[in-house]
């Protein structure tokens, strides 16, 4: 029999698939590489409903975000299509720990089936909420416990977070796996259209991570640099400066396509993330959809930084140990006229991403930590 493995993700993909697909892969999780394989492949999204039920399910979330801080959000996933779905299905990617905890209930229902379902989580951030303390920590402990006992597999795409949950819940350490997130570099690479006079900075994502102000305060302290500002959290009202070109972006709701971003990529000099210091690895994607793109990346040192031992600062990437403007002004103008070291952290970077960041790792991974052959 043909196997069902059905994919739940946030938001986002649906809309995409439904055109003529020619973006990037790398977040559907390998959902497109499986369908190529010949599997009965079917995708689930987070959706907003107005039922009775669901309504009921919005004051619960609300009640254990506040007392776990944990992303519980059942009313957009629990309805009854999506529950029947999953009980059918035989492998499930959840493509996110938010996605986890708001199915837990079923999860659970799960574990006591005679036919189980098996379930397969990526990490994002789970357990970058540590430092809770009292009943919180007591509650948020005994949901994470349920989630890593109820759910087969973890892939964790950071190796802090990584180590950190190794090391609080060995219990369990036979189900996580660290897989760095990878990226399409068929799609993400230097062509012969890539402009060889890169100028400006570019500044990418939509995250809480992210430190939106620091970078206007950036781009404010440098007048005769150009930033462009791909996101949706900053509101022209904030921008003071004229260098500055704010595009209204943000991959779940579509609102900007892969190749216009892979065109901003290339013609910039310098792409910068400054980052709150998390265990989530925050500014992933854009890093290396940067590097492979021939742009050299200025990132926060964090705990959440995703492969030290495949980055050392000046060599194939720019890290950014004190998160201040200051630092961040210094370490810019420093390097934006230095083209023989923007040059070799460039080439550098291309070839740790072809070499180790290439989205057939991350297909082969999966596929071997699933346990599943066409």
């Amino acid at each position: 029999m043909n196997k069902v493995i059905t994919y739940v993700y946030l938001s986002g993909r649906k809309e995409r698939l439904k055109q003529d697909f020619k973006d990037a892969e790398e977040f559907f999780y390998s959902y497109l590489y499986f369908k190529r394989q010949g599997f009965n492949t079917k995708v689930i999204e987070f959706s907003h409903n107005d039922s009775y039920i669901n309504s009921l399910l919005k004051f619960i979330d609300k009640i254990l975000r506040k007392i776990t801080k944990l992303p519980f959000f059942m009313s957009d996933i629990l309805i009854t299509k999506n529950i029947k779905h999953l009980l059918k299905s035989d492998n499930v990617v959840l493509t996110s720990d938010r996605i986890a905890c708001s199915i837990l209930p079923l999860l659970i229902v799960n574990s006591l089936k005679k036919r189980r379902t098996g379930y397969t989580c990526v990490v994002l951030g789970l357990f970058q909420h540590k430092n809770v303390k009292g009943l919180r920590k007591i509650l948020q402990k005994l949901l994470i416990n349920s989630i890593l006992k109820n759910c087969d597999h973890f892939i964790f795409l950071g190796k802090g977070e990584f180590d950190y949950a190794t090391i609080e819940y060995p219990k369990y350490e036979e189900k996580f796996n660290f897989v760095p997130f990878c990226i399409d570099t068929n799609f993400w690479k230097i062509d012969s259209d890539t402009p060889k006079n890169k100028k400006g900075v570019l500044f990418v994502g939509n995250d809480g991570n992210r430190l939106y102000d620091l970078v206007l305060k950036i781009a404010a302290e440098l007048p005769n640099i150009d930033f462009k500002l791909v996101t949706s959290n900053i509101e022209k009202n904030q921008i003071s400066t004229d260098n500055v070109k704010l595009i209204n972006g943000h991959w779940q709701s579509n609102k900007i396509s892969d190749t216009e971003l892979r065109n901003y990529y290339q013609e910039s000099k310098i792409t910068i993330i400054p980052l709150k210091n998390t265990l989530q690895p925050s500014g992933q994607s854009v890093a290396l959809q940067s590097m492979a793109n021939g742009t050299p990346v200025l990132i926060s040192k964090t705990d959440g930084f995703w492969s030290y031992k495949d980055f050392l600062n000046n060599e194939n990437i720019f890290f950014i140990e004190e998160n201040n403007l200051q630092t961040w002004k210094e370490n810019i103008e420093k390097l934006y006229n230095n083209e023989e070291l923007l040059n070799k952290v460039k080439l550098n970077a291309i070839k740790t991403i072809n070499n180790n960041f290439h989205l057939d790792i991350f297909h082969q991974q999966l596929e071997k930590i699933m346990g599943i052959k066409k």
